[in-house]
């Protein structure tokens, strides 16, 4: 009995420590998304709690993360990210190792052209998304 109330203890302090850690990273996160046509704050917030997206805080800058399975081939895909570059760069071989330890074949990430020359530099190459407005005619 007495350890399940320590789990439940630590497992309070580890909520606590990752809300804490939230609130300190939102403002990268908020800042990721004012290019993101696809989420709000409240989205993000309500897939991590779900589980369906991982937070990866850092000292200056945050991550958001989704992994997806296909029939051949599952990906971590580096959804949100703000905040200190060089930070961020050192942050992807953890997020790499935690793709690998979850069956990953790929690690993807989309954003403004600029970073396909930064995220070049550690081995990451260009692909093509075409896409089609279909709201506007």
């Amino acid at each position: 009995m007495e350890a399940n109330s320590r789990q439940q203890r630590k497992l309070a302090d580890d909520q606590r420590r990752v809300k804490t850690e939230w609130e300190r990273c939102r403002p990268f996160i908020e800042k990721a998304l004012e290019h993101c046509e696809t989420h709000d704050l409240e989205h993000v917030e309500l897939a991590l709690a779900d589980n369906a997206m991982q937070f990866w805080p850092g000292e200056k800058c945050a991550m958001v993360t989704q992994i997806f399975n296909f029939p051949k081939v599952r990906y971590l895909d580096i959804f949100l990210c703000g905040g200190d570059l060089n930070e961020l760069l050192e942050m992807e071989q953890s997020v790499c190792a935690y793709a690998k330890q979850w069956g990953c074949q790929r690690v993807t990430g989309g954003g403004r052209k600029g970073w396909a020359k930064v995220m070049g530099r550690i081995g990451y190459k260009p692909a093509t998304v075409l896409e089609k407005d279909l709201t506007n005619g």
